[in-house]
């Protein structure tokens, strides 16, 4: 997978990653590793049904008709970004952390309302592709236009179009923060056409572009925490596995 990163955002990657699934009419989980290791969560009942277990996933590595090319395109990877990319906004919502710890405590006002945060809605206002991201916050008694736009060294930066509104929190330090410079740390998340996202670190997500060619040959290692492992490699640029697979124990 690391293909698909710049040498800064491989570093920045996760080690490991886990997955459900159905096969065959069941639910099914997998994790793996940057390593190339993967394993099921499940305690298999007997050394048998291990195996068992090892037989079946080396004989998917083994599947030819499998082709690893449309794996690669189902990863949404994260692009840094710093300018608009030409795509229709068409949604926006709070980052997930509002939703935790003591978000019924924060509230936003403005001429004289207040609203706890995570009932306060938003509505697109521009749905060209150009230009700054224009929004506003919206509830039953007001209605707060906002822009967000890329400037250089500061990222997708908001602000209001008019008057600001205020975020009350719970902070000793800070009780009231204008709504401006609390969107510079919680930036909400911009959702745009085609299924792509700009997140909460102002990173564009969407489908990951395809794999170049000739790749290097990778190893890989399905195996189990406690015992055994499948072990063999991979051409990159042909999706082929070049090595037999054996089983230690």
């Amino acid at each position: 997978m690391s293909q698909g990163f710049d040498s800064a955002q491989e570093h920045k990657s996760q080690t490991h990653i886990a997955a459900t699934g159905v096969d065959h009419g069941d639910s099914v989980s997998i994790s793996a590793a940057s390593s190339g290791r993967f394993w099921a969560p499940a305690t298999a009942p007997s050394l048998k049904a291990w195996t068992d277990w090892c037989d079946l996933q080396g004989s998917k590595l083994l599947d030819d008709t499998i082709n690893l090319e449309r794996v690669f395109d189902g990863f949404i990877i994260p692009e840094d970004i710093t300018e608009r990319p030409a795509f229709v906004l068409l949604a926006v919502q709070w980052p997930w952390q509002v939703y935790l710890g003591d978000r019924d405590r924060m509230t936003v006002s403005y001429d004289g309302r207040s609203y706890p945060l995570a009932d306060v809605d938003f509505e697109v206002d521009d749905h060209s592709p150009t230009g700054p991201f224009r929004f506003s916050l919206v509830t039953g008694a007001w209605r707060v236009p906002y822009e967000a736009d890329y400037e250089d060294g500061k990222g997708l930066v908001y602000r209001p179009l008019g008057d600001d509104a205020v975020v009350h929190t719970t902070s000793r330090t800070t009780p009231v923060t204008p709504l401006q410079t609390w969107f510079a740390v919680n930036r909400p998340e911009l959702f745009l056409e085609g299924d792509r996202l700009i997140d909460d670190e102002g990173r564009l997500r969407g489908r990951a572009p395809e794999q170049p060619a000739g790749r290097q040959v990778k190893n890989f290692c399905a195996c189990d925490d406690n015992a055994g492992a499948h072990r063999g490699q991979v051409d990159g640029a042909t999706g082929q596995r070049v090595a037999p697979l054996h089983r230690e124990l």
